[in-house]
């Protein structure tokens, strides 16, 4: 919509701004980042409750491990990430603390 000139500003998380920037370079000339909040990790891979706690292991394991793996690290350059690791709730923390700004900003 940015580019439609249909709105004029706009939030976009980094890891997809890079990501189209990669695609289209022609962009950056288009745009001028206002701001910028973080660091803030990486959006959560996550699966569904109902999944067997057996396929979600098993998931979790083959993620942890694709750069292990010839085939696994093409699919991580194609996507343009190292690797997965493990992480725990407090590593969101920053993003939280990010919703309790946000939540004292007027308009």
């Amino acid at each position: 919509m940015i580019l439609q000139r249909s709105i004029d500003a706009a939030a976009i998380d980094s890891t997809v701004l890079e990501m189209e920037l990669v695609r289209d370079p022609r962009i950056a000339a288009k745009i001028r980042t206002v701001m910028v909040l973080g660091p803030s990790p990486a959006p959560p891979w996550v699966v569904h409750r109902s999944i067997p706690d057996t396929i979600r292991q098993a998931v979790r394991r083959e993620f942890l491990s694709m750069d292990k793996d010839r085939k696994g690290v093409r699919i991580l350059e194609a996507a343009r990430f190292r690797r997965f690791v493990r992480v725990s709730d407090h590593n969101y923390d920053p993003i939280r603390k990010m919703d309790q700004i946000a939540e004292g900003v007027e308009w």
